[in-house]
Order: structure tokens, then sequence, then C-alpha cells
């Protein structure tokens, strides 16, 4: 028979316990029981077959983020993984009562051991520039007690956890090169500077839930096996990239409401990408090669690219699994707008914008750029822009084979330079675009010469059709020097 010995912190935590017992679940009776009994975890084998992930029965004590719903769908229990990926702390445990440290010196500060980690933590509550470096440290334990880093750079360690779960205010973090980085967390953060999380192989988690505004940039790129990036109460970014996670499936941004630029490419992005409070892109939004990304929330989209900052400014691309894209507000979108090569694409409707680009200002400087370009969508068969009367460049619509009209243009009137549709193969229709006045003549000072009418190798479209169009409804005078072209 095997005894127990209960010690004098077990006697004390019944005390509590019985005086606090409203503040505590069942569960947390029960963890903070094992802990001082140190009662062994007990782990039942799966049944053969058993997905990976539901061995937990409704009502049981899982760690802080070990079954969340937000991981998306996650497996749990994918090779290689382990409880510890899960965050440890508890973003609602009490402050240790032994933090009674003041600002560290305004100096940077490199702690490459153990030894010299406590040392800092017991020292200091809050800190100028720390480097982490070297291959001794695998978490940041000893600096529970920190609540403010200026800077934090964590490079080509060992470290396997990063959990801050105190600190409530960063200037900047670097996680970069850690090879067995598995952890982000950092629970209280409120605000933050730079986030910048590159090329760390093994992880799975970045969980920063707190942080509403994040002023300068976040760049999340080329770790391999990251599942999971957590940004849920931000709501105001800068520059925004989430690039080359390849395992990336959940991307959790919902109450973003403005960024300068938003980047989202290469990533597996399982489902949805909910950005349906995002309302203004000062510069440019892409969402190109996310392997299984079936549908992107942009209810409250109203510009993209206002100022003209960039000559790209928005862009759907690459994503095979997307099915469709609304966006019920959107009316401001400058630069080029594109989409293409989704392959499972079948839906666009954009309901209230009037104008891509400048149309109506004078061609002093950029103010051509405008361009929608719809290409290489083999399933796209409805196209919805009802509101829109002008381009301020060209229109291409290339390689759609399942469209079979244009009926969701009956408002263009103005395309200021080209206007291609080719090799379309189901195109039946272009009746849609009969309300056309102009297409390359507006392209003033640059024009007459500039823009061209172009329509040719739609297999089952009637010429007659495309020569009525041309001919007919916007005249030959209102076309530009690029000619007509109808084959």
């Amino acid at each position: 028979m095997t005894r127990t010995f209960l010690s004098p912190r077990f006697f004390s935590l019944l005390a509590l316990l019985s005086m606090s017992s409203l503040a505590l679940t069942g569960c947390d009776f029960l963890e903070q029981f094992e802990e001082e009994l140190a009662i062994p975890e007990q782990t039942e084998a799966a049944e053969p077959g058993a997905p990976a992930g539901d061995d937990h029965d409704e009502g049981d004590c899982d760690s802080p983020g070990e079954n969340d719903q937000s991981d998306g769908g996650a497996d749990e229990n994918d090779e290689g993984d382990s409880s510890s990926d899960g965050d440890a702390s508890d973003p609602l445990t009490p402050l240790p009562s032994n933090c009674e440290g003041g600002p560290a010196p305004l100096q940077m500060t490199t702690l490459r051991t153990r030894e010299e980690a406590r040392a800092f933590g017991e020292a200091y509550t809050s800190a100028d520039t720390v480097f982490i470096e070297g291959l001794e440290l695998t978490d940041l334990d000893d600096l529970v007690c920190l609540d403010e880093i200026r800077s934090l750079v964590v490079s080509d360690t060992v470290l396997e956890r990063a959990e801050l779960p105190f600190v409530t205010s960063v200037g900047s973090v670097l996680f970069e090169d850690n090879v067995n980085l598995r952890l982000i967390s950092m629970p209280r953060v409120e605000s933050m500077g730079h986030l910048d999380v590159l090329r760390n192989p093994r992880l799975v988690r970045v969980r920063i839930a707190a942080a509403t505004e994040i002023d300068r940039r976040v760049n999340i790129e080329e770790n391999q096996e990251l599942r999971l990036v957590d940004l849920s109460s931000t709501e105001l970014v800068s520059h925004f990239t989430v690039a080359d996670n390849p395992s990336l499936r959940s991307l959790e941004v919902a109450n973003v409401e403005e960024a300068y630029s938003v980047v989202i490419t290469g990533n597996r992005l399982a489902g949805t990408v909910d950005l349906s409070s995002l309302r203004t892109v000062t510069a440019g939004l892409r969402v190109e090669a996310n392997e299984e990304l079936t549908e992107v929330h942009l209810d409250s989209l109203q510009s993209v690219n206002e100022g003209l900052v960039w000559a790209q400014g928005l862009a759907f691309t690459g994503n095979p699994s997307l099915e469709q894209l609304q966006m019920p507000f959107l009316t401001v979108v400058n630069g080029h707008f594109t989409i293409g090569a989704n392959d499972r694409l079948s839906r666009v409707e954009v309901v209230r914008m009037e104008h891509i680009g400048i149309p109506f200002t004078p061609c002093e400087r950029a103010c051509m750029r405008g361009w929608l370009g719809i290409s290489d969508n083999p399933q796209l068969t409805e196209l919805t822009f009802p509101a829109l009367v002008a381009v301020a460049r060209n229109i291409t619509v290339i390689n759609n084979d399942s469209l079979e009209n244009l009926d969701g243009f009956p408002s263009l009137q103005i395309v200021r330079s080209v206007l291609r549709v080719s090799d379309n193969d189901s195109l039946q229709d272009i009746s849609g675009l009969f309300a056309l006045e102009s297409v390359g003549s507006w392209a003033s000072p640059v024009g007459p010469d500039r823009g061209g009418y172009r329509i040719h190798d739609n297999s089952s479209l009637p010429i007659e059709q495309a020569e009525h169009l041309a001919y007919n409804i916007i005249g030959e005078n209102n076309i530009g020097g690029g000619g007509i072209f109808i084959r």
C-alpha cells in the first residue's frame, strides 16, 4: 500500500477552499488538489479509429487553451504535439505575492542561463530591452513578475514555451529561429508596437488575445507548424502580414476595424477568416494562396487604398477553396482590384461600389490606376457589380470557363482604358454591358491614342453581340486609339 503524506500547504489550501467555494469551480478544486498531491496524469489509450482530440467527455477539466473552439478545429493530438502547447497560465491568476521588484535600468539585458533569468526576475517588474539567447533556457517562467517590457528579442534559442502571463504592455517583440518553441502566450498584453514571429519551425500557437492595439506591425511568417494565431481583441493594427505558415488553420482577428495594410497569403486556413469588423484599409488588402480558405467575411469593409497609396488595392488570388466573395458596404477601391485563379469561386457580389480608381480626376499623376481584373476562376457563374459606373483604367474578364453572362454590370458607362473580355468558354450574352458609353476615349490627356475594345475567343458568344456593342451602342468614335478587336 502506498501512503501519501499531506504537506501543511494541503491543509491551508483546504481551509482556503472552504471559505471561498463560490469562487472556484469543481475543476479548479480538483486541479489544485491534484497539484498538491502530485497525482500522476492518467492517460487512457484511444480506441482504434477514434478521431484525435475527441477523447474528452463534456464537463472534463481541460487546461486553459487546450480544447478551445478558437483553435479552429486544429487536431490537438497531431504527431509531435503535447499538452504543454496549451496555455499553462490562467489569465485570471493573481500576480504572485513575491513580486516586489522595481523597474530595471534603461539598458539592454541579455539572459542566457537559468541563474541569470531568476536573478533578473526577482529584482525587476519592468524592463527596457531584454535579449533571450543561448542553449539553456527552455521557458520564461523566471520572468513571471514582469508587467512591462519595452523590447523583447528571443532569437536562436532552445526555448520551448514563451509565457509572460502578467505583462500588460510591450513595445516590440521578436521571436525568430527558435527551433523548439511551441507556444507564445501573453494573455494580459493590452498594447503593443511590433510583433514579429519568424521562422520558428515547431511553433504551434500564438495567443495575444487581450491586445486591442498593435500600432506598428504584425509580421508572422514561415512558421511551419503554426496552427493558431489569436489576436481576437485587436481593433487597430498598422501593417498586418500573416504569410507562408503552411499549417495555419485558425486566424482570429474578428475585431480588427482599421489597418494600414493586410496581407494574408500562403497559409492553410481551414474554413473562414473573419474580418467582419474591418472598415478601412489605408493601402492594400491581399488574400492569396491560402489552401483551404473557403470564405472571407468582409461585412463592414468600406474603403481600400482611398489615398492611392499602392498600385495594388484589393486582391483575392490563388485560393483554391474560396467559394464566394461578398462586400456589401464597399464603396472605394483605388489601385487594382483583382480576383484570379480561385478554383472553386462561384460568386462575387459588390453592390455599392460606383467607381474603381478615380475616373473623373484629370490625369496629372497616377489617377489612371483603377483596374478590375477577373480571370482564371473556372467555377465562377455570378458577377454582381450593380452600382459600378466607371473604371479609371481597365476591365478584364478572362478565362472564366463557367461564366455565361455579364448581367452584373447594368450601370457601367465608362472604361477609361481597355475593355477586354476573352477566353470565357461558356459566355453567351454580354448585353449586361449595353449601358457603356465610352471605352478608352476618356484617357485624356494620355488618350485618345490609349485604350481599346477587345472581345475575342469566347467560343459560345455570338460575334454579332460584340459588334453591336462596339459599333452601335458605344460607337467607334467613343473607343480609344487602341481600336476594336473582335474575334
